[in-house]
């Protein structure tokens, strides 16, 4: 008796087709079929549905602050509603269909590397058998002091770390007020807007403003690694008020970068504006 559901492909088997979906230029003129591209975005989202149960799973295993745990939550966040969305009809224009495709290659990669960090971490904080334990030679006093001066300067640099990362998002919270302020409040708008545009479209802005700069702290503190940045960027410049915000105040966010991280969250972004800005056709996903 034939199988009531599609067989969903193994890491072996997918890993190619994402490699070979991220290698297709949108704007070029080497595509394939709208057909293959969707069958692709099928085989994509069975095999990131299981992927999702397996980086759940993983995550179980792990203290639910680490790095790994966070950074696997919110590639689950992405997952969510990335593969909610509603499969494309085989009528829809080519750019579309890649675009799709390629967007779901993209959560398949981060899926993996999220999942294989989870291990990672997993396997950091096993215990040591007790037999091998035993097994060990004593320590010699000045490898011992070597030891414990490690580690304890690793501690000092991860509680410098999760100070920086406490205070970028301290700093965030506090942006995402104000900015939620200004848009509630018609004076302040007043104060706050900008010159030949309604009031509907400065709200618009913000509103832009406020998602983009959320997405810059989680970029900064390590909740999104370039690929989920980008995969979220190409989401965001498919919608025009995003592409609108973005002419605007794409350049002034490059001036005011303070170091490689802003250089490249600036850069990934500005990536996805164009391609989406040369991009005629329009895109439903």
């Amino acid at each position: 008796m034939a199988a009531l559901t599609p067989a969903v492909p193994d890491k072996a088997a997918i890993l190619p087709l994402v490699e070979m979906a991220l290698a297709w230029d949108l704007n070029g003129s080497d595509l394939p079929s709208v057909d293959v591209a969707l069958d692709m975005a099928e085989e994509f989202s069975r095999y990131g549905r299981m992927a999702v149960d397996e980086l759940r799973t993983q995550c179980l295993s792990i203290p639910a602050d680490s790095d790994a745990c966070l950074g696997a939550q919110a590639t689950l966040a992405e997952a969510a509603w990335r593969l909610r969305l509603k499969p494309l009809a085989r009528s829809a224009a080519l750019r579309s269909a890649t675009r799709r495709a390629q967007n779901l290659a993209c959560l398949v990669q981060a899926l993996n590397r999220a999942t294989e960090q989870a291990c990672e971490e997993r396997a950091c904080r096993a215990p040591e058998p007790a037999a091998l334990h035993h097994e060990r030679p004593p320590m010699k006093t000045s490898n011992a002091v070597l030891v414990a001066s490690a580690v304890g300067a690793v501690g000092l640099w991860l509680a410098e770390r999760r100070h920086r990362q406490r205070l970028a998002l301290d700093t965030a919270h506090m942006h995402q007020q104000l900015l939620a302020d200004i848009a509630a409040d018609p004076g302040h708008r007043a104060i706050w807007a900008t010159n030949g545009l309604s009031d509907e479209e400065n709200v618009s802005l913000m509103h832009c403003n406020r998602l983009i700069s959320f997405l810059s702290v989680k970029f900064r503190v390590g909740l999104l690694d370039r690929a989920a940045l980008r995969v979220q960027a190409r989401a965001l410049m498919e919608r025009a008020p995003y592409r609108a915000y973005w002419a605007r105040s794409g350049s002034f966010r490059e001036e005011e970068a303070m170091d490689r991280t802003d250089h490249t969250f600036n850069a990934i972004l500005a990536e996805e504006y164009t391609a989406a800005a040369d991009d005629p056709e329009p895109v439903s996903a």
